[in-house]
This record gives C-alpha cells, structure tokens and sequence, in this order.
C-alpha cells in the first residue's frame, strides 16, 4: 500500500510552525549540527491527538524530518573534509528549500523506510547536494578524490541514517505508518524496523553522542575525533631445528582493515577474534566505529552487545535473548540498545551474515574470582555458539573486545590460537618492546624465551598524537600549533592513549603548564573533577536542596575511588559504596542545611563513571586512572583525618569502623583492628600520632598493591609530611 506526501490542510497555524522549525533547524544545523532535531521537536507533537494526525500527514512530517537532520548530518560529513568557508546558515537554508517541494508527487511505501536513498521522495534533495557542498565549502570545483559522486553516496548514507533516526525517535507517533504500509509482510517488516533502531543507536552512540567533556561545553562527536587504531598479532612460526624455542612473526597492521579482511575472507574457518588493550586504549571506540561502519557498508547483520549489562546463566543464546529483550527500548528517543526478541532466531538459516560484538569483557563482575571465570567461560562458550549456528548454515562471526588480562587468561584456558587475538598498538612511536610476546601467567617461561620477528618499523605512521590534535582543531574549528605536551615523553602516563589524551587536552595543563602536569599527573584528575563540579552547581535542583561543596563533592567521589579499589580498581557495588559513604562522607553533610550525600545513582551522575547493571550491579569509572587517583586521594584524607581526631579529637567516628570498613583487607591492618576493638590502638596513637600516621599510611599503601605508586606517591608523599607537620 502507498500514501501521499500531504501537509495539514486543517491547522493553518501548523504551517507557519513548520516554517519557523525549519528555519530554526537550518541554522541550527549550519551552526551546531549535532542539535539540528532541537527546532523539529514540535512538527509530530503538534500533530499527536488532532483529527489531522492522518497517516499521510505523519508520513510528510517525518519526511521533513528526515531531510532536515540529513542535511545536518551532511554538513558534519563535509566538515570532515573540508573547512566550511562558506555561509552555512544560507546555504543550508538554501539547501533545505530546494529539497522540499511544497507539493511532492512521490508516494510513501516502506522502500521510504527501507531504503530512502534511492527513493523517489527524496530526488529533490539529491539533486541539490551538489550546490549544498559547493556553498558550504566555498568552492568553485571540488577536488577529484571527493568529487560529487563522493558526496552523493555520503548524502545517501546521511539520509539512511536520518530515516532510522527520526522514526525511532517518534516510533510511537509514527506507528500507523508502519501499520499502514507492511500488509501481509507485517512480520518481516517489523523486524527490519526494529534493526532499524538497533542500528541507530549503534550509529548514534558513534556519530551523533558528544564526547566527554567536563564541563558539558563540548558537542563534538566521537566520529569527528576517532583515531583509526592499530593492531598486532603473532603468527607462529614451524621450528628451524629440534628442541628450539618457539618462534612467532609479528604482524603489524591498521584494525579497521584487518576486521574488515576477516570478515570478508570465508574461508576463514576462525569466526571469532579477540581484540585487546589496556584501560583507555580505545577498544570500545573500535567497537562502536567498527559496527558503524559495518552497518553503513550493509554487508551484514550488527549485533552490538555491552556485556556491562548482561547476566549469563551458561547459556549464552538464551542470554543473549534475555540482554536483548530487557534492554529493548522501541520508544526510546536515541534509538534501542535492544531488540522485542532473540535476534539469534531471526538469523538462523538467513543468507546474511551477522556479526555480534561484545564489547566489555572485562566488566562483567567486580569480584576477581568470579570475573576471571566469567571470562573463561564467555570465551569458551562463545566459541562453541559461533560453532553451531555456522555448521547449522547460519554465517555468524564474533569480536569479543576486553583488556590484555582478561582476554589471554580466557584464551589460554579455551586453548584458542595467538593469531585470533589483536592487540591494540599504542598511539605513540611504536618500539620493537611493544610487539613483544606476552603471556597473562608469568610462569610461561617459555614465551620469554620464544624469538619474535618483528616487521620494519619504519614504515608505520610515526605518531597518531599529532593527528589527535589535528582533528581537534578541526572539531572546535580552531588553528593552533601542536602543544609540547601532546607528545612529550614526560607526559606518557597521560598522551599515549586516546581517552587520557582527550582528557589531557580538555584541561588547564595543556599549554604551557604542561610540566606542571608531567611533575604530578595528579593535577589533570583534579582540575578535571573541579570542572565537573563546577558544571554540576549550574545544573537546576528540582528538590531545592543545596548544591555540594567542593569538599562534599570530592569526598563522595573519594568514596566511589575507594569502593573501586576494594573492587579490583575500576568499579565496585552498591553495598560498598554505601558501607564507605557512611564512613568516609557523612561527617560532612551533618550541619546545617547541607545536602544528604545521595545513593550510588545520584553520585554517579555527577563524575566519569557510569552504571553497570549485571551480574554484580554498580558502577565503574570510564577510565581506571580515574579510580586510583580517587582511592589515593581518599586514603590520604582519610589519615589526615585520623590524624586529627587522635590529636584534636575532631570528627568523632566509630575507631572500629573507620578501621574495618575504609581499610583494605591485609594482615596488618587485621592486627590494627584487633588492636582497635581492645582500646590498645588509641591509646598509643594519643601518645605517638605522628609515627602512628607513618604506619597506618603505609599499611594502606602497602597492603593491596592496587593503587599505583606512581599515581599516588608525590600526593601521598606531600600530604603525609604535611599532616605530620601539623
């Protein structure tokens, strides 16, 4: 069945809505493209619960709809090409009145969803997209290795996207177009809508989700910024001689190209790699660019799970089901992490392949035992499901993505092959040290003895650092020379990998105060958290509670520190949290009107961290640095803290379960505690609190061994002498 294209006949008002939405849109778009849907937020609602909410009036709704946000999308995509010398908001508006007809005579039908590039109704906009580009850049001709065609096929993939998105975003207003246009394929087409919204969060996240900024200031996305990473994996070689140590080549070579090479090859009988790296390195920037970039070429299904957010049971299909289901979300404005069922049953015996990407292997559990089981098994059982549905007829491959640990750990115990894994290569000049062999047990001897052949550095890119920087400026339409500190050696704890490198960028130690930085990367934590702090107290408080101090604030991000440290360094659980909140923070928020220090959801929106909800709830912070500097930052507070309740008696908390409950768990602290619970401890600690200090502060520090001293040591240092001083 087809419709027409027909505006509201019956509300004169709309239309001059819909003239100032769009002219509200076109400079929106020309000016800040990722808010380009802000001014066509009114264009269904104005429709929903009227008489003239026809399906013909919703189906020329979201057709202006979709035209707008692709011209938005459009312009990000010239951008990365070009500077926009021209005059953007004239020659998106320009653009926008020549790709919609007052009267259009294409019809609607599901080929609109399905495949809008090619669709009669949007002939008008692909015509003038040549003009569009010439006005944007400021042109005369384009350049031949971006020349129409070029932009033509960009503006294609612009408005598959801007289809998707648009009715996801108002999937429940537009839901009798989908009645309307499926007929006997109901079903089917069901199911390509709700693909439609998987990919378009997927796309999202990618291409229209703002990167991370302190301060909120920030609406770049990470498409605009991503680094094409690279990789390595070795290769083992058949001994010259008997009785020699092994031998591996190791092979060097861009990430993107090296996926898309094993997708392509069928023959590979592996339908599962493994990608690696450390906190920061970028594997879940791969991931999202990666499964972007697969939906963009359409060449299969894309399957994108955050294992963050799953529980497993052994069962891994039916899990998967029961991620997917739980996490659907059909009416959700930024598409759906989900799908209504276990897409699982809609690919078997399908002619598409599929790729699924797990992305988070390390983050399933905070409890180390049961995490590095976790592991094992996922791996173990993935590598048996991606076994049956293949010998099923069913073209199926996996990317499971995790840190270094985690993922060796796992292959060793599935005895899968070196050459499945890929490590991710650091951002910097690589050295030969860095394609070395490693092994996640340090008692295989063995593999620190095997001969690696390593390929002629010299003709790899030097260093991405520079291009970061480089497509910054572009992002934030800056011209400013490379800082020193981007590059320098000194920084390496912060510029060698991308998601420390933005932050690094992001903050006051950039420039010339970069050695400030290298002294202390303590610094570029904290100036980051005080913006965010400073972000948070201009945000509106529907409760009319006062806002956190700087000191409340920082005290409860030292709790979610803590708490991640007790839980393995990046992330811990609610109970924790709350056991730590009690002792560490709730002295400060007793006097007065102060705040109340709220539970883990409401801390956790104030910082870099985020909520994880599956088999262990709580939280974990993006970057693991981010939890060492908190924990550290605690545990000197913490003493200096108990340095003067023994010398001044200020801040009066239970001894015992200031002890138990903030200490980690080690032999000396254990004899603390027994020593507390008897009275003995405090006795001594009034008579000596400067060498009591020195001893419980080395007690913390000693006693796990997970905060870095390199993090922690220059502040531990200062802080102790200070408080001892005092």
């Amino acid at each position: 069945m087809t419709i027409r294209f027909v505006p509201p006949q019956r509300r004169p008002d709309y239309l001059g809505t819909i003239k100032t939405a769009l002219a509200t849109a076109a400079a929106v778009a020309a000016k800040n493209p990722y808010s380009a849907l802000a001014g066509l937020t009114g264009l269904i609602e104005a429709l929903r619960g009227t008489k003239t909410a026809t399906p013909e009036n919703l189906a020329w709704s979201w057709w202006i709809q979709t035209i707008t946000l692709a011209a938005a999308e459009f312009v990000i995509s010239v951008r990365r090409n070009h500077l926009l010398d021209g005059d953007k908001d004239r020659a998106t508006a320009a653009f926008l009145e020549a790709a919609l007809p007052d009267e259009p005579t294409a019809t609607f039908d599901h080929n609109a969803l399905l495949h809008p590039s090619s669709h009669p109704a949007f002939a008008e906009a692909r015509r003038a997209v040549l003009r569009f580009t010439l006005d944007l850049t400021g042109l005369a001709v384009l350049p031949e290795d971006c020349g129409p065609a070029y932009y033509e096929q960009e503006f294609g993939r612009c408005l598959h996207r801007a289809s998707a998105y648009v009715f996801s975003l108002n999937f429940d207003a537009l839901k009798p177009i989908e009645t309307l246009v499926t007929g006997p394929a109901a079903l089917e087409m069901q199911r390509d809508m709700a693909w439609t919204r998987h990919y378009d969060w997927i796309t999202r996240k990618f291409r229209m989700e703002p990167v991370f900024s302190p301060e909120g200031d920030v609406e770049t996305p990470l498409c605009e910024l991503y680094l094409r990473l690279r990789c390595y994996w070795h290769e083992e070689l058949s001994p010259e001689k008997e009785d020699e140590p092994p031998r591996f080549r190791a092979h060097l070579r861009d990430l993107h190209e090296t996926a898309q090479d094993w997708l392509a090859d069928t023959t590979d009988r592996h339908h599962l790699r493994l990608v690696a790296g450390g906190p920061g390195s970028g594997k879940s920037s791969f991931a999202k660019a990666f499964a972007a970039e697969t939906i963009a070429a359409g060449t299969h299904r894309v399957l994108f799970v955050e294992l963050q957010h799953m529980r497993l049971t052994g069962d891994l299909e039916a899990d998967i089901g029961t991620y997917l289901t739980r996490r659907n979300t059909p009416s959700g404005s930024a598409g759906s992490p989900g799908l209504p069922e276990n897409a699982l049953d809609w690919i078997k015996g399908g002619d598409q392949p599929t790729l699924l990407i797990f992305d988070g292997l390390d983050e399933m559990s905070f409890v180390e035992a049961r995490a590095e089981e976790l592991t094992r098994s996922f791996i173990q059982n993935a590598s048996r499901m991606l076994g049956r549905l293949n010998s099923d007829g069913t073209p199926v491959r996996a990317l499971i993505l995790g840190r270094n640990l985690a993922i060796q750990r796992g292959m060793e115990a599935t005895a899968l092959p070196r050459p499945l894994l890929l490590n991710v290569a650091p951002i910097r000049e690589l050295a030969l040290e860095d394609l070395e062999l490693r092994s996640a047990d340090a008692r295989h001897m063995a593999d620190r003895k095997a001969k690696v052949e390593v390929p002629d550095l010299e003709d790899l890119p030097k260093n991405q650092r520079e291009d970061y920087w480089a497509r910054w400026c572009r992002s934030q339409d800056l011209h400013a020379p490379l800082p020193e500190g981007v590059t320098h050696h000194d920084l390496n704890d912060l510029n060698v990998e991308p998601l420390l490198l933005h932050l690094f960028i992001l903050s006051d130690y950039c420039g010339e105060r970069w050695h400030e930085a290298a002294e202390n990367r303590n610094r570029v934590y904290e100036d980051i958290l005080r913006k965010i702090q400073k972000r948070n107290l201009k945000k509106p408080n529907a409760s009319g509670a006062p806002a956190y101090t700087e000191e409340q604030f920082f005290l409860l991000m030292e709790c979610l520190g803590l708490a991640a440290w007790r839980g393995g360094g990046r992330g811990s659980d609610e109970a924790t949290f709350d056991k730590l909140r009690e002792v560490h923070a709730a002295h400060r928020f007793r006097k007065g009107k102060a705040p109340l220090p709220q539970d883990l959801d409401s801390v956790v929106l104030l910082t870099h961290a985020r909520r994880t909800d599956g088999l262990d709830p709580g939280f974990e912070f993006i970057h693991k640095s981010f939890g060492e500097y908190l924990a550290g930052r605690g545990l000197i507070s913490e003493a200096m803290r108990l340095h003067r309740r023994f010398t001044q008696d200020e801040d009066p908390v239970p001894e015992r379960s200031l002890v138990q409950d903030c200490a980690p768990q080690s032999p000396a602290n254990a004899d603390q505690r027994r020593a507390t619970s008897s009275g003995r401890a405090t006795s001594r600690c009034r008579t000596r609190p400067a060498s009591h200090l020195r001893l419980w502060a080395r007690a913390l520090a000693m006693s796990s061994g997970r905060v870095g001293q390199p993090i922690c040591r220059h502040r531990a240092r200062s802080a102790t002498s200070a408080s001892v001083r005092s």
